[in-house]
């Protein structure tokens, strides 16, 4: 690898570091939400997931993942039933409180909240 190669990969990392992603975004609306108290837990989570993700780069396991299509498609399998047990579980326990569809001043005749039935 040249210099000029390291130095646009460097540059292009900076400027990826700078740009928030979703995990920020998550623990900005959970504290806007619930209170600055329980975004610690949303950033231990996020650290907790980063360090597997460290680990497991270290250890060297996506190249035992390209090597076998059969662990591959495990792996593939197993994450999109995880995402459907949180998207199930998410109703038992919602991150945000749900909201009234009521709009407030445009609140429509027959709405519960107005008493304009």
């Amino acid at each position: 690898m040249d210099i000029s190669s390291l130095a646009t990969f460097a540059l292009t990392e900076f400027l990826l570091c700078l740009t928030p992603g979703p995990a920020v975004l998550l623990v900005v609306g959970i504290s806007m939400r619930r209170g600055f108290a329980l975004s610690h837990y949303a950033t231990l989570g996020i650290l907790a997931t980063n360090v597997a993700y460290f680990t497991l780069s270290a250890v060297g396991v996506a190249s035992l993942i390209l090597a076998s299509a059969t662990l591959f498609t495990v792996l593939k399998f197993g994450g999109a039933a995880d995402g459907r047990m949180a998207a199930a579980s998410r109703s038992h326990w919602p991150v945000f409180p749900r909201r009234s569809p009521c709009r407030g001043w445009s609140c429509r005749v027959g709405c519960a909240c107005s008493g304009r039935a």
